[in-house]
């Protein structure tokens, strides 16, 4: 479970209601970082913001579609428009969401990519044949560990 936003305070409130809520989140400041150091192979979720400075959340998503990476991804705007969204989910989104999201809504929209999880492919979520689909089992958790709890 990935959170990539500029927003120091989105990147922090975010992460913080993930971890209650049972995620192992980690937080990324930048698109280009994420690419570098996070584990691309998936499977898993990430949450990207559209806009940030160096490559944007669209960028991110198409680098992680050419990459065949078994993330998937939500994409997330302060600035959502039709067309956004509509580009989001061509480009390979699962999800679109604008912010300020509700909480249990972001939640909830977490749990159903997961459990529909498959590689990010350019074209939509619905490229590629459930042969190709990960099971996504063991990259989100429904209950807290011992170690989130101290």
């Amino acid at each position: 479970m990935h959170v990539v936003d500029d927003d120091l305070a989105v990147r922090d409130s975010t992460s913080f209601f993930l971890r209650i809520a049972g995620f192992r989140p980690f937080a990324w400041e930048a698109g280009d970082r994420f690419l570098a150091e996070a584990d691309l192979e998936g499977p898993g979720c990430v949450l990207l913001d559209v806009r940030m400075p160096g490559p944007d959340g669209m960028s991110v998503l198409r680098e992680l579609a050419r990459r065949g990476s078994g993330l998937r991804a939500i994409v997330m705007t302060g600035h959502g428009d039709v067309a956004t969204a509509a580009d989001a989910i061509r480009e390979g989104a699962a999800e679109f969401i604008e912010k300020p999201y509700d909480e249990a809504e972001l939640v909830e929209m977490i749990r159903r990519v997961s459990a529909a999880a498959h590689p990010i492919r350019h074209g939509g979520a619905d490229a590629g044949t459930a042969a190709e689909a990960a099971t996504g089992e063991g990259w989100f958790r429904s209950e807290p560990s011992s170690e989130d709890r101290d």
